[in-house]
């Protein structure tokens, strides 16, 4: 069951302070954000929760404290296809505004989440009235294509293997050469992401474990060199590690 509290004066400030971590609300007056703080909650969802469907009425965008929400669409066969896996300070639903406020994808909790509920009509009225705002909208909407680019351009150029180890060095810290880890969700859901079949996943890891040396436990990954899983993965992208997109 979900647990939805409003936000209280009191804690305007402490909850300002972490939209403003955000694209959207970075540099935003105050006085702006409180609004929204205003007619705002804060809701904790057990894993597997619904928070929308798609072409549902769009009341509300949200903003993620903790945890992890999948958006997606169903294809006509009825297959899942997965958008994305949004974590920790990611905006989500605020695009309804520019489809007649009717949410473009799904959304489920991939693992127990909290979040804040944010009005999307004051969105769509604040963007009108505040240019700062909708410049913010439209670096927040950019990072978001940014993102998907390079997702492109892995299932492009990359295997199987190498956008598994890719995900991997993402959630590594890039000053360790060693690490130890836990994935955040399960390998389902992270071969879904990948956009890659449960059983492909499974042999691609086990290649991957072949080429880098990498330990695999359920959730814990222990990676005895960074550069060594990077050059295995890197060599065909853009970009070399750390990526900093």
């Amino acid at each position: 069951m979900n647990n939805t509290q409003r936000i209280s004066a009191p804690d305007f400030a402490h909850y300002e302070e972490i939209l403003q971590s955000s694209i959207l609300f970075r540099d935003i007056k105050t006085e702006i954000v409180s609004e929204f703080m205003s007619m705002s909650s804060i809701i904790s969802y057990p894993k597997n929760s619904n928070i929308f469907n798609i072409d549902d009425k769009a009341d509300w965008f949200y903003f993620i404290i903790e945890g992890w929400v999948k958006t997606y669409r169903e294809t006509m066969d009825g297959d899942e296809v997965v958008i994305g896996i949004l974590g920790k300070n990611e905006i989500f639903g605020e695009n309804a505004i520019f489809e007649n406020f009717l949410y473009p994808f799904s959304a489920d909790i991939a693992e127990n989440a909290v979040l804040i509920r944010l009005p999307i009509g004051i969105l769509a009225k604040k963007i009108e009235q505040h240019p700062e705002l909708s410049i913010n909208l439209l670096r927040h909407a950019n990072a978001k294509i940014s993102i998907s680019h390079k997702e492109n351009e892995h299932h492009i150029v990359q295997n199987a293997p190498q956008r598994i180890g890719c995900f991997l060095l993402n959630l590594c810290d890039s000053h360790t050469k060693k690490q130890s880890l836990n994935l955040p969700f399960d390998k389902t859901l992270i071969a879904l992401k990948l956009g890659m079949k449960p059983e492909t996943f499974s042999r691609a890891l086990t290649k991957l474990k072949e080429e880098t040396g990498i330990i695999v436990n359920s959730r814990n990954v222990e990676i005895p060199s960074t550069q060594i899983l990077a050059k295995f993965c890197c060599g065909t992208c853009s970009s070399q590690y750390p990526c900093s997109d």
